[in-house]
């Protein structure tokens, strides 16, 4: 089920048991289970402009979400969830961490969920893809998504950066990064700044007073900056872009 039709899946094996008994399986794709920002917006800005509208989307809101937790999914169902992470410019500013232009990563995921992947798709991308596809049916077969594929809370931040040296991809990753960064020469970090990690001269560093995250050449060249969360954001969608089109290329 794609976006508010993963919902009504967990709406029929609720209020069904019955057809549940005879379900082994199912996908939720960039479903909002925790309702979306875009919903709340509406409800405080435009929540009359359509009379026929105004209920469903009142029910995607994130106030309302605490109403879809109340669903769970029979546990003889395996359930997975494919989160799209690949966001779009016009919603960009009502999100925060990684999202697909009209859910949050973090709405898709839910704790009974058997496997989680995150795709570099947007909302409407992951109902066109080749490799979504494929592992839908990978998880109908086995109740895994296949391995190759990328799963985000798996990998602190240090480990991703050290990931991406070694595929790398340090240079897209770079592009990535929300900041303008200026290549300027730094001391490298040797007073108020604290190691994440260090490869082969490339240091991840995040500042101790005000807990930004930069990362420097073995020159001592800042090559990208930003928050923790702004960095993992960024090294996120790297990662599930090569891991997606590995994972292509192969089938």
């Amino acid at each position: 089920g794609h976006s508010t039709g993963g919902l009504l899946i967990r709406l029929l094996l609720h209020h069904h048991p019955e057809l549940a008994t005879k379900i082994q399986a199912a996908v939720l794709i960039g479903v909002p289970n925790k309702g979306t920002p875009l919903a709340d917006v509406h409800q405080s800005v435009l929540p009359g402009l359509v009379a026929g509208l105004h209920k469903p989307i009142k029910q995607l809101t994130r106030k309302y979400h605490s109403q879809l937790e109340a669903l769970p999914v029979p546990k003889t169902v395996a359930l997975g969830g494919i989160a799209g992470i690949e966001g779009l410019a016009i919603t960009a500013p009502f999100f925060r961490g990684p999202n697909d232009g009209v859910v949050a990563f973090s709405s898709v995921f839910l704790p009974q969920m058997t496997d989680l992947i995150a795709l570099p798709l947007d909302h409407f991308g992951l109902i066109q893809s080749e490799v979504a596809a494929a592992a839908i049916l990978s998880f109908f077969e086995s109740k895994r998504f296949p391995a190759e594929l990328f799963r985000m809370n798996l990998m602190s931040l240090a480990d991703k950066f050290i990931k991406l040296y070694q595929l790398q991809h340090l240079d897209l990753l770079f592009k990535h990064c929300p900041n303008i960064n200026a290549e300027i020469a730094t001391m490298k970090g040797k007073m108020f700044w604290e190691n994440l990690a260090e490869v082969n001269g490339w240091v991840l560093q995040k500042n101790r007073v005000f807990g930004q995250v930069r990362i420097l050449n073995p020159s001592g060249i800042r090559k990208a900056w930003g928050t923790e969360n702004q960095l993992s954001d960024a090294m996120d969608l790297t990662l599930s872009r090569h891991y997606s089109n590995e994972f292509s290329h192969s089938l």
